[in-house]
């Protein structure tokens, strides 16, 4: 039995290209974990944004009612 020390004797660069072929792509899907958990973080807050928006809507709406003035228009007599 021969135990080979380095690159042995069917391999010529001693895995460093492969070392470096999976360190890229590594980072490749590294960065698009990130750009994906980014997209992800954007949506939610639209959404928590949505959601406010349209809970102040309805809190305008339940205290001046459908009126034709709207809320802001009120005049102080």
């Amino acid at each position: 039995m021969v135990q080979y020390w380095g690159s042995g004797p069917y391999q010529s660069d001693d895995g460093w290209e492969r070392r470096r072929q999976w360190r890229e792509w590594r980072a490749q899907r590294d960065e698009a974990r990130i750009a994906e958990a980014a997209q992800r973080e954007a949506w939610q807050i639209e959404q928590e944004r949505e959601a406010r928006r349209a809970w102040r809507h309805a809190q305008r709406e339940q205290q001046y009612g459908r009126s034709g003035v709207g809320y802001g228009y009120q005049r102080g007599w």
